[in-house]
């Protein structure tokens, strides 16, 4: 029997750790087979673009005995226009946008029981950008997103500063809001958790040439809080506090006329801490929360004449998280059940080491039709240590202690990436595909799976399989 405030604390740290678990979906699967690169997109500066696409991440799906147990799939869906406009020497430019992301988890741990992670986004958003004189272009952005009777503003401002040839200073800030929340159902507890937060902070873009190498280095600094007069069920409200700090950096440096090489660095960081409240009265706590990550690159580039290209790279990435804290399920209990609620407290430690090479390659088929080809071989070695107990009485002792660690010591995985590009007058329609699949998962217990993690689980009597690791996206590009 799984205890209730287990799926609640479960599903925090999942909620927590999803935005860095799409980065690395995307890192992993993030090749794309793009086969644009062969013939690169309009450019909007100077011609009216109406761009649209759409993204299915069948991530993961756990069948038992045919009936669907675990389930994470995304769904991605957004739209621009924009539009240049010939007004002296302002070069104006407006764009309109539409957003829409849904990201659906659904964990049954037993037959009675069912808990959900929903996140849902649909942002509409205005962008307007203008020169002033030769070397200033500023620019404007807001949108708006709404759920049911509530809704959220964000809004920024761009200024870049063209200092030379190839040299420029863009600072972006401004405050960004976001939607989050979980929808649980267990015996005995019913109810939406808020997640929603704000992030409000500067970027610094500088990119500038040493002699025939590029650099490009980009820094990032926001405060995490809550988003005001948003409340979810009963009065419920999310309370973060923390900061964020990021580093990335790109050097490109030109080999003859056919070879590019290039290497990059990111660093991120974010500390803070959290409450659960309902009223005026707190069912829960987030403390000592950090996650800390970085990431390399190297990569080899081959540009041939008939506008095919073949590249290799190298890439690694670290990521570390830790949390500390309690919760209580009395705002989504009745009465009755509310006043024998106990509190619950826990420690939750994890870690992420990432390798990946890549081979890719992309090459025109004719006038109007290109084609993109990737593979990718990732080493993954996770760790996480969850520990749970309660109080015997007030917030004195120990019962009820639990403590689980990740099976998985360490994973390996292909991943393969076809795209096709074709372009018909002003149109053009792009369509990529990327699979993963499971070479190697070696477990604590010193047992090793080999082969695909589709199909029947080896060992497992109970007819237990598991599919997923299937990213499709499709994107059509008009020009007027």
């Amino acid at each position: 029997m799984v205890r209730p405030h287990a799926v609640i604390l479960g599903l925090v740290l999942l909620s927590l750790s999803t935005a860095k678990a799409q980065d690395v979906k995307d890192w992993i699967a993030g090749d794309n087979a793009d086969a644009s690169a062969v013939e690169p997109p309009p450019d909007s500066r100077v011609q009216p673009v109406l761009l649209m696409e759409y993204r299915l991440d069948d991530i993961y799906r756990e069948r038992h005995g045919g009936k669907i147990w675990t389930s994470v799939q995304q769904v991605g869906k957004s739209m621009s226009l924009t539009v240049p406009f010939v007004v002296g020497q302002l070069q104006p430019q407006l764009r309109l946008s539409f957003h829409s992301t849904s990201l659906d988890v659904d964990f049954h741990p037993t037959d009675d029981q069912e808990a959900s992670y929903r996140r849902n986004n649909e942002i509409f958003g205005l962008n307007y950008a203008m020169q002033l004189g030769g070397m200033i272009r500023v620019g404007g952005e807001v949108s708006h997103s709404a759920d049911g009777l509530q809704n959220m503003l964000s809004y920024g401002a761009t200024i870049r500063f063209a200092l030379a040839k190839s040299t420029s200073i863009a600072i972006r800030a401004g405050s960004w809001s976001n939607w989050e929340f979980l929808q649980i159902s267990v015996p005995g507890i019913q109810g939406v958790a808020p997640l929603d937060f704000q992030r409000r902070g500067i970027e610094v873009t500088w990119k500038f040439p040493v002699r025939d190498i590029s650099v490009e280095v980009q820094t990032a600094q926001a405060i995490l809080s809550s988003v005001p007069d948003v409340q979810r069920d009963v009065g419920t409200r999310f309370l973060p506090s923390g900061t964020l700090n990021e580093v990335k950096s790109i050097v490109i440096l030109p080999m003859g006329s056919a070879w590019e090489s290039s290497f990059s660095f990111h660093r991120r960081q974010v500390l803070g801490d959290a409450r659960f409240v309902s009223g005026y009265s707190s069912y829960g706590s987030l403390e000592a929360l950090s996650y800390k990550e970085r990431g390399y690159a190297v990569s080899l580039r081959r540009l041939f004449g008939s506008g095919s290209s073949f590249s290799v790279d190298m890439q690694f990435r670290a990521c570390d998280g830790s949390a500390s804290g309690y919760v209580e399920g009395w705002p989504f209990k009745s009465l009755l059940e509310s006043m024998v609620s106990g509190r619950e407290f826990f420690r939750a430690l994890g870690s992420l080491r990432l390798w990946k090479v890549h081979l890719g390659a992309a090459f025109p088929t004719g006038n109007f039709l290109s084609l993109a080809a990737n593979a990718s071989v990732v080493h993954a070695v996770p760790e996480f240590e969850y520990e749970s107990w309660e109080p015997k009485f007030l917030v004195f002792g120990v019962q009820n202690y639990t403590r689980n660690v990740l099976p998985v010591r360490r994973a390996d995985a292909l991943v393969l990436s076809v795209g096709v590009a074709g372009s018909v007058g002003d149109a053009r329609i792009q369509y990529s595909l990327d699979q993963v699949i499971p070479l190697r998962i070696e477990r604590n217990n010193g047992s090793v799976q080999t082969g695909s993690g589709s199909g029947e689980v080896p060992g497992n009597s109970e007819g237990t399989s598991t599919d997923g690791g299937r990213f499709h996206r499709i994107t059509l590009t008009h020009a007027f």
